[in-house]
């Protein structure tokens, strides 16, 4: 997806242009039918926390984490730039605590809103509902260091 095709795609929808949302969850799919019907787009579900980092902290530090904050994203813009436009530290850093995993996330999906064209304001309200989302599906917290490997 061109910058100039991703602000369009944002303009189009300024009024919701990142709607969050739990992950196949039946409202998500319904927005994914109703803007896929509108654009002839393929979308994805994006994880604001990605999920290979929230599953390898959860092996680390043996607590499980409910992870199904999404936002749904055509395809083009999802994998953009080989996935490094809205993923750029999934693969490369590796975060030393499950509170610095969720912040790196929320960091990667709003710098990408924020590349492709969206709305600042729009995206700071959804990264924030994002987070308000994991966090209130993990009351236990993101407390803890992960242990040194042997």
């Amino acid at each position: 997806m061109t910058p100039a095709e991703s602000r369009a795609y944002f303009e189009r929808y300024k009024d919701n242009p990142v709607p969050v949302g739990k992950y196949k969850e039946k409202k998500m799919k319904d927005i994914v039918q109703v803007r896929t019907k509108e654009t002839g787009l393929e979308y994805e579900q994006h994880h604001v926390w990605p999920v290979a980092q929230s599953r390898e902290i959860s092996k680390v530090t043996g607590k499980q984490y409910k992870n199904s904050a999404v936002i749904p994203l055509p395809l083009k813009l999802h994998q953009a730039q080989g996935r490094k436009l809205i993923h750029k530290r999934n693969e490369t850093l590796k975060p030393q605590n499950p509170r610095e995993s969720l912040l790196q996330g929320v960091q990667d999906t709003r710098q990408g809103l924020l590349d492709a064209g969206c709305d600042r304001t729009k995206t700071n309200e959804a990264c924030l509902e994002a987070l308000k989302k994991i966090k209130a599906d993990n009351p236990e917290g993101f407390s803890g260091k992960i242990p040194p490997k042997p």
